[in-house]
């Protein structure tokens, strides 16, 4: 029967353990955000990707990548501290990319990002 007590004392540690461990690593950050159209209505299924700053990359080195949810929303965590480049795009708009920097231990928030559908001129 002790046994057993331990046993359960033991396994609710290692949960209790798991449940307050931080999302992200110590010493990284994270970016959220929503993104929304014109009207203001949430995007659903954008593809939202962290981008590497760095002016002698002559490709985009993609650190993390994201989709929305069905309220617009995305979260890109466990990044190292640093100056980034967050792009958005979707199917019939037109991509946006914004500038974010992420600090240790911080979520960087973009409240609204905006994409405005691609428009054609006949």
């Amino acid at each position: 029967m002790r046994n057993a007590t331990k046993l359960c004392a033991a396994i609710a540690t290692i949960v209790i353990g798991c449940i307050s461990a931080p999302a992200s690593p110590p010493g990284r950050g994270s970016i959220r955000g929503v993104v929304i159209d014109g009207v203001g209505n949430p995007l659903v299924g954008v593809a939202v990707m962290v981008l590497a700053e760095s002016e002698e990359a002559k490709e985009d080195k993609v650190v993390k990548r994201a989709n929305t949810d069905a309220a617009g929303k995305f979260i890109a965590a466990g990044i190292i501290a640093g100056r980034y480049r967050v792009k958005a795009e979707a199917d019939g708009f037109n991509s946006v990319e914004l500038a974010a920097d992420v600090r240790p231990n911080k979520v960087t928030v973009f409240d609204s990002i905006l994409l405005r559908r691609v428009t054609m001129l006949s």
